[in-house]
């Protein structure tokens, strides 16, 4: 998905209150939200949950942007992490 959002990505962790901010990608940012998580022990720590959290989040801010195909787009973007470039990407 080629579409960057006002204010990119930028999320909020609740409870916590740390603010990320919107400079990266869909994906870099869910992976540094789940990061923190799992190092502050907190809930919703997996890869899934934390993209629906995040585009949950988008939406709430902007919720024009928020049609079924672009969230459909983000999701699928937000799958799994891919394997490595140097294993040409595949998943051992």
């Amino acid at each position: 998905m080629n579409v960057w959002p006002p204010g990119g990505f930028s999320y909020e962790q609740p409870v916590t209150g740390t603010k990320f901010g919107g400079n990266e990608q869909f994906k870099a940012q869910a992976l540094l939200i789940l990061s923190f998580r799992k190092g502050n022990g907190l809930a919703r720590a997996t890869y899934d949950e934390v993209a629906e959290d995040l585009m949950a989040f988008t939406c709430a801010r902007l919720p024009a942007l928020c049609t079924d195909s672009v969230r459909a787009s983000y999701q699928g973007e937000a799958a799994a992490p891919r394997g490595c470039s140097s294993c040409g990407g595949r998943k051992a």
